[in-house]
C-alpha cells in the first residue's frame, strides 16, 4: 500500500495557481478574495516555517520575508503555466491583515533562538540519504525532559510506503491513523505522513533507544519513492 500526499503549502500553493489561472481565462485580472485568501495561507505556514528557522544570514521579519517567499513561489508557478498576473493588490491586503500575527511570529522566533543557544530544548535533525526522502525528527520538550518524537518528511510532494513498514513491523489498523508495533513500543502514523510516538516518563536511555527505532521506520516508510 502506497499513498502519494501533498504538504499543506503545496496543496494550498497548487490550489491558488488553479483560481488564478481560472480567472485569467475568463478575462479578469481583477482583485479575487479567493485568491488572497489562498495566499494569506500561504504566508501564514511560511511564517510557521520561518519561525522555526535557524538561519542567522536572513534579514527581515518573519512577515516580509514570508510574503517574499511567497510572491516568488506563485511567481515561478504561473510562470510555468505562462501566465500573468499581478500579485501586488492581494499580498498588500495579506500583509495588513497578518501584521499583528507577524509580530508575534518574530517574538516566538527570538524566543526559540534563545532557547536553542541555551540547549533548553530538544533537537530538531534533518536526515537525507539516497535510499529515501529527506525527512526531520523533532525531539518535543525540554533537553532533560523529552515528551514526545515525531518524524516528518520534508518535501512538498511525498509517498508513504506503508507495504514496506508491514513487511518489517506489525501493524494495526486499516486506514489512518496506523498503529505500529516495534517490540514493546508503539508508532502512530498519521495521514499527513507525520510518525508520532509519546516519551512522556521515559528513562533516558529508552527516549534514545525510541529515537534510533524511529528513524529506522521512517527510513522505510519514506523510502524508495520517486515522488522526487
Amino acid at each position: 500500500m502506497r499513498f502519494k500526499l501533498l504538504s499543506q503549502e503545496e496543496f494550498i500553493l497548487q490550489n491558488v495557481v488553479d483560481l488564478i489561472q481560472s480567472s485569467v481565462e475568463r478575462g479578469s485580472q481583477t482583485y479575487s478574495s479567493a485568491v488572497e485568501f489562498g495566499l494569506t495561507e500561504l504566508v501564514k505556514e511560511q511564517m510557521r516555517r520561518i519561525a522555526q528557522e535557524n538561519d542567522t544570514q536572513r534579514l527581515g521579519d518573519a512577515l516580509t520575508l514570508a510574503t517574499l517567499d511567497v510572491h516568488k513561489k506563485v511567481e515561478g508557478r504561473l510562470a510555468e503555466r505562462n501566465i500573468r498576473f499581478d500579485l501586488r493588490p492581494h499580498l498588500g491586503g495579506v500583509e495588513t491583515a497578518l501584521k499583528f500575527p507577524g509580530k508575534e511570529v518574530a517574538h516566538l522566533k527570538d524566543r526559540l533562538a534563545q532557547s536553542r543557544r541555551t540547549n533548553r530544548i530538544g533537537e530538531r535533525k534533518r536526515i537525507a540519504e539516497a535510499a529515501q526522502a529527506p525527512f526531520e525528527i523533532t525531539e518535543v520538550g525540554l533537553q532533560n525532559s523529552i515528551e514526545a518524537l515525531i518524524a516528518a518528511p520534508v518535501g512538498q510532494v511525498y509517498e508513504l510506503n506503508l507495504e514496506e513498514v508491514r513487511r518489517s513491523y506489525e501493524v494495526e489498523g486499516e486506514w489512518f491513523p496506523f498503529q505500529v508495533n516495534v517490540e514493546e513500543l508503539e508508532f502512530v502514523i498519521d495521514d499527513d505522513g507525520t510518525v508520532f510516538i509519546s516519551t512522556e516518563n521515559f528513562p533516558e536511555k529508552l527516549v534514545i533507544e525510541a529515537r534510533e527505532m524511529l528513524v529506522i521506520l521512517a527510513k522505510r516508510l519514506y523510502g524508495r519513492s520517486a515522488s522526487y
